[in-house]
């Protein structure tokens, strides 16, 4: 089990004739890959010959159950924190700093999780030496949580609130839409993968399954590696000082 953090942060420029400018960003922290400690199940082959058990695996591939289940997480939004409280959260969140007179009116903050579990079935076949074949295979994809903040200076039913929220939204509709996408690409990979997967050995039953859990995870890792390229490039797209500025030229004043 491991967890690697990743994180960026989008910043949406708006420009207009006053002093400061207004910032509406996307932070994403993403958590992958989470692997689970696969689970094994052991049998007992001691009847096998030494010279049988160290040439071969008595072990034919199984019917392996493949299942693939994606949240989109729960949706909150806030609009109780001012911008200057924001710009301290996005500093918590980012650790980086804006220019001078850039201050954030609304971003969100999404969590990815994915779990990945394992289970096969590991026979014995003589001293410190073993062979598995997978049984089942299991992916957890989520948004455990989307956090949508729209500054506390904007009333709910205001030109800038509404402007400040449809942007964010389109940011919650990039996030789940490309997880809806990218989950049935993946559980294609991963059932193809799995069709595939021959018999494994090792020095322990722990190394069978942790190399069985590997050869999945290289198959589908592409997928994942490019999920997360599409979820930025998409978001980027929307944040472009053009985009903005035609987005504030919706409300006369910000």
């Amino acid at each position: 089990m491991y967890l690697a953090p990743l994180a960026f942060v989008i910043y949406l420029k708006l420009f207009n004739d006053q002093k400061n400018r207004i910032v509406l960003g996307t932070e994403v922290t993403f958590r992958t890959v989470l692997l689970f400690p696969a689970l094994l199940v052991m049998t007992s082959t001691t009847a096998l010959a030494p010279a049988l058990a160290s040439t071969q695996c008595p072990l034919k591939p199984l019917n392996v159950e493949v299942s693939l289940d994606a949240d989109e997480g729960e949706l909150v939004f806030h609009n109780d924190l001012d911008r200057y409280d924001l710009e301290r959260l996005r500093r918590e969140k980012t650790a980086k700093s804006l220019k001078k007179n850039w201050w954030p009116v609304g971003f969100t903050v999404a969590e990815k999780h994915f779990n990945l579990t394992s289970h096969a079935k590991v026979v014995a076949l003589g001293a410190q030496q073993f062979c598995g074949v997978l049984r089942k295979v299991a992916i957890k994809l989520e948004f455990s949580r989307i956090d949508v903040y729209v500054s506390s200076e904007f009333r709910p039913g205001s030109c800038p609130y509404k402007e400040t929220l449809a942007h964010e939204n389109i940011h919650v509709s990039i996030f789940r839409n490309t997880l809806k996408r990218y989950s049935a690409l993946i559980r294609t990979e991963l059932e193809r993968a799995v069709q595939v997967s021959e018999a494994a050995s090792g020095s322990n039953p722990q190394e069978v399954v942790d190399e069985l859990q590997r050869r999945v995870k290289n198959r589908i890792d592409p997928y994942f590696q490019q999920f997360e390229r599409d979820q930025k490039e998409a978001n980027a797209a929307i944040d472009t000082p053009e985009n903005y500025r035609q987005e504030q030229l919706k409300c006369p004043l910000w």
